[in-house]
């Protein structure tokens, strides 16, 4: 992590806990970070951010606080925001044959 990003990454990390409440940090699980993933990507957030905030929380739950839960952190690729992942699937999928 380069030191000029600590800021973006402690404002993310910031923005979970705010997410997560009124549960407390201590509950934190790795369906919360898909969850506040998923809002993030919902409201906008570039790709670029949205592995900001992956990298800022795998840091935090298998470095700073380490989980069990975290130990296996999955890779993500983060769609772009205009694409949804039934878009994605439905041009992955081949039409049926007209009879």
């Amino acid at each position: 992590m380069e030191p000029r990003s600590h800021d973006f990454y402690r404002g993310w990390v910031l923005g979970f806990l705010n997410f997560l409440k009124p549960k407390k940090f201590s509950e934190a699980n790795l369906h919360d970070v898909g969850a506040f993933l998923q809002k993030m990507s919902g409201a906008g957030k570039k790709k670029w951010q949205l592995k900001q905030i992956d990298e800022a929380l795998r840091v935090i739950f298998t470095e700073i606080d380490p989980r069990q839960w975290a130990k296996d952190w999955p890779e993500r690729d983060f769609a772009p925001p205009e694409r949804s992942l039934t878009s994605d699937f439905a041009a992955t999928v081949p039409s049926p044959p007209r009879p």
